[in-house]
């Protein structure tokens, strides 16, 4: 009781009715008030006072996976092209230059691109998807087609200037949508949350590692089998990984959208 009146507390949390209000409706802390009974979530507080309820999350995780992997793509490919059109390819430096310029002005266009058909009411999803999907046909379309070698599919990177010049556009569509598709879905998912903040930060730092990891581990492939094949050979995978995390994070929407229609 403070100066004769008494004050409402919720005696699992320790939290006044005023401490409360400071907690979006979102919050598992918020609960549906009925004169002094507060009815609460499961594992109230645990998001809001432990600062990294993220981790508990398993789109947490997802979202983890695509900065991972796409980081893991772009930078280490970007490493790695100017020194394979180079040295593998034997083209001059003015002509790799103009191979990477394409694949910058391709990933700008998709940014732009993508950035919009993302937020489409309907369809935004499946235009990502599809986005993601240029980034596994890009790491693809740099290996040797069946047509240009004579033993059929190669692992060997191709050395075909339009198969390259294919293989810079298609990428650098993929480059651009991976990247602001796997930067936007955080806020689309917790941009309401309190604490997103930490969520950017531990996101980031596992973009970077993929990055650090990417770079180190394809210097180490290309020593170690003689040519860029095994560690070009990487990006689908990884680019696969994307397009998987993101399926998992558009179902888990689709299923919290259709328990809020069904308690609704």
């Amino acid at each position: 009781e403070v100066d004769g009146e008494e004050e409402e507390v919720d005696c699992e949390n320790g939290l006044d009715s005023d401490t409360m209000e400071d907690y979006p409706t979102s919050s598992p802390l918020r609960g549906q008030m009925s004169g002094r009974e507060m009815v609460h979530h499961p594992s109230p507080g645990v998001e809001d006072r432990a600062g990294y309820w993220f981790l508990q999350r398993t789109a947490t995780w997802n979202l983890a996976g695509m900065n991972f992997c796409t980081n893991y793509i772009i930078s280490s490919f970007i490493a790695m092209l100017s020194m394979f059109l180079n040295l593998d390819v034997g083209l001059d430096l003015a002509v790799t230059g103009a191979y990477n310029s394409v694949v910058f002005a391709a990933s700008i266009a998709a940014k732009v691109l993508f950035g919009v058909a993302a937020d489409h009411p309907r369809f935004g999803n499946t235009f990502s998807m599809c986005g993601l999907l240029l980034s596994v046909f890009g790491t693809l379309a740099v290996f040797r087609w069946p047509y240009s070698s004579g033993d059929g599919w190669s692992l060997e990177p191709t050395t075909n200037h339009f198969q390259l010049l294919t293989f810079a556009v298609i990428y650098g569509l993929g480059y651009g949508a991976s990247f602001t598709i796997s930067n936007s879905m955080p806020a689309k998912l917790f941009g309401h949350e309190r604490g997103y903040c930490k969520l950017q930060s531990f996101l980031a730092a596992v973009a970077y590692m993929g990055s650090f990891i990417g770079v180190f581990l394809t210097g180490q492939l290309r020593d170690a089998f003689g040519s860029y094949g095994v560690a070009f050979a990487v990006y689908p995978l990884m680019a696969s990984i994307v397009c998987v995390n993101f399926a998992f994070l558009v179902r888990g929407q689709r299923q919290q959208l259709q328990q809020r229609r069904s308690s609704s």
